[in-house]
């Protein structure tokens, strides 16, 4: 027996095939991993539909960094965390670093959200 008599243009027979080289070692299971596979190659063969995805969303906003509000809030974070921290009178350096950069993080993530670059999308009930 070979291949061709069990895969051709009038027979799909995985478990028949299976007897080729391994007899009939769980041909069934053997067979659903076949028929998976298949299925997942099929599924492949369609293109994806990403309605929420424009290609306008993915490019960079050539700005520069003196004028990035990003850069702005980030450094203006730091110093705001820094003078904070020492208005606060925290005297530790380690406590004084993780202050300073807790304050800078949420002040950056404050700024995504506000200026919708960050946003929170759930999912359609199904």
């Amino acid at each position: 027996m070979k291949l061709a008599d069990y895969f051709n243009q009038v027979d799909n027979d995985p478990i028949g095939a299976r007897k080729i080289v391994n007899g009939t070692d769980k041909p069934k299971l053997i067979a659903g991993y076949y028929r998976n596979l298949l299925d997942a190659l099929e599924a492949s063969r369609v293109p994806a539909d990403l309605p929420d995805v424009k290609p306008e969303a993915a490019k960079a906003d050539d700005m520069p960094a003196e004028r990035s509000g990003t850069a702005v809030t980030t450094v203006g974070g730091l110093f705001g965390g820094a003078g904070l921290s020492a208005v606060l009178g925290v005297n530790n350096p380690y406590a004084f670093g993780i202050a300073a950069l807790l304050i800078v993080i949420g002040s950056v993530a404050a700024f995504m959200f506000l200026t919708g670059r960050w946003s929170v999308n759930r999912a359609a009930a199904r």
